[in-house]
């Protein structure tokens, strides 16, 4: 599955870049150096999010074009006020 929008990334950053997966979902895909992270990230992230913990639901492992990452649910954080 290819993530939506995927040449708009919503971040990028050193070890990874985050798209649109689907609605109400993203994708943490990570650059080449760093895909080795995603399984334990994923398995964190499960683990943390059962325990009740305010993190996104999610941590199902994919390859797109080649590419490891991670899929959260999509949530927005408010934009704090000056």
């Amino acid at each position: 599955m290819r993530p939506e929008h995927f040449d708009k990334p919503i971040a990028v950053r050193r070890t990874a870049e985050v798209c649109r997966w689907s609605d109400g979902w993203v994708v943490k895909l990570y650059h080449r150096p760093w895909a080795g992270s995603a399984e334990r990230e994923a398995s964190i992230g499960r683990v943390v999010h059962a325990a009740g913990l305010p993190v996104p639901a999610g941590g199902d492992v994919v390859s797109v074009e080649g590419r490891t990452g991670v899929v959260y649910e999509h949530v927005r954080v408010p934009e704090r006020s000056s």
